[in-house]
């Protein structure tokens, strides 16, 4: 389950808003947002451009996306 909370602080650490990051990663903001409020929807590919997108180590990806 991703920890959206993690992924929001990093969001704010980066200066990325939920747009920025939508117009980054490729996918509408409403997709973004509902990807959010159900984040087992998100696809690899879509954690991917993420991880570009915030400059994500792989410890954050794996602590954030994909951690317990």
């Amino acid at each position: 389950m991703v920890k959206v909370n993690r992924l929001r602080a990093r969001m704010l650490e980066h200066g990325c808003s939920m747009e920025v990051l939508s117009e980054q990663i490729g996918v509408h903001i409403s997709t973004l947002y509902r990807k959010m409020r159900a984040p087992e929807s998100m696809c690899l590919w879509e954690v991917e451009k993420i991880r570009d997108a915030l400059g994500l180590s792989p410890e954050q990806v794996l602590d954030i996306f994909f951690g317990a």
